[in-house]
């Protein structure tokens, strides 16, 4: 009887942990696959992304959004809400670098209110401080116009061409002036290595998601951007284990008590 209770309890523990892992999601704000037709992405999407700056497209290619630091058009889809202070948002993207950015470099994914003016969480792309040429590095600002400027945070890690990153950030509106976007690379879970960018930050309600390119301005580069998640947690825009997962593991446990129970009779 002891052990058959044993049994239960396990059951019972796998239970609630296959529901905890089921509403790990708290509010997925976009799912964006860039499923569309070559072209405009602001076409292509039915509206869905629009633009808020410029006017040479930023185009789908091949189901991918390719950001090209010699246009200028710069795109946006919307959260579906405002978000402010006392508010946390995560985003996470695949890119893959394929120019390499002129001169300084140039940021290229941001939260944005509902100005053109206001960004935060700014991704930025720069051959600064790389150790092997033709390689590049990715960092984070709260509002800084230069990858120079104090208080901008760069991954010290060199990045290749042609390979597929996953990038996540997150843009926290609870920390005053400092420290709002934090930044990782390839993350599994939220304690991962990041980096905080400590530069001046805006406290905006935040309504948008947008990708930039920079014309001129700021150098050439090319990277293609997709799988696009925003959402109000961590576990909203990088996976966690499902919850079949869990029963499947809980199963085998299960499995081994019993054979474990036979063995003792």
């Amino acid at each position: 009887m002891k052990k058959f209770t044993n049994i239960v309890r396990v059951l019972v523990g796998i239970g609630l942990l296959a529901s905890v892992v089921g509403k790990a999601s708290a509010t997925q704000l976009v799912n964006e696959q860039f499923n569309y037709s070559d072209g405009d992405l602001t076409v292509v999407s039915g509206g869905a992304w629009t633009s808020f700056s410029g006017s040479t497209p930023l185009n789908v290619v091949s189901g991918q959004a390719v950001v090209n630091q010699t246009n200028s058009a710069d795109d946006q889809i919307s959260l579906g809400g405002t978000y402010g202070t006392g508010t946390v948002l995560y985003a996470s993207f695949d890119v893959n670098f394929s120019a390499l950015p002129a001169g300084p470099g140039s940021y290229f994914a941001l939260f944005k209110d509902s100005t053109t003016s206001d960004f935060g969480a700014r991704v930025w792309v720069t051959t600064n401080g790389v150790t092997t040429p033709g390689d590049i590095r990715i960092g984070i600002a709260n509002s800084a116009s230069q990858p120079t400027n104090a208080g901008v945070a760069f991954i010290a890690t060199d990045l290749s061409l042609g390979t597929t990153y996953k990038v996540v950030i997150k843009l926290d509106s609870n920390v005053g002036a400092n420290g709002s976007g934090t930044l990782w690379l390839n993350p599994t879970q939220e304690t991962d290595p990041s980096v905080t960018a400590t530069d001046k930050s805006y406290i905006d309600p935040w309504q948008d998601f947008a990708l930039r390119q920079a014309s001129t301005s700021q150098g050439a580069g090319v990277e293609t951007v997709d799988n696009l998640l925003v959402g109000t947690t961590f576990a909203d825009v990088v996976a966690v284990p499902e919850p079949s997962t869990v029963v499947l593991v809980g199963a085998g446990l299960i499995g081994m008590l019993f054979l474990r129970r036979r063995r003792h009779m």
